[in-house]
């Protein structure tokens, strides 16, 4: 339960630092590259970073 919640909200902190220091954009590039194409986090279903509400429009724009 408790990692459920967690990894629903760490993408959110996760954004939120990378918008904040400009220089870590090539991470954040790389991490929505992970995220449309499914990597490690699409494992996690729809609890982790691929939640519904996140991932179709992400998905949609890439392909």
């Amino acid at each position: 339960m408790k990692s459920a919640v967690l990894s629903r909200v760490f993408p959110g902190i996760f954004l939120l630092v990378t918008f904040h220091h400009q220089h870590s954009l090539p991470l954040f590039v790389a991490a929505i590259l992970v995220h449309a194409t499914g990597g490690d986090a699409g494992r996690q279903g729809p609890t982790g970073w691929n939640a519904p509400s996140i991932s179709p429009p992400v998905t949609g724009q890439l392909q």
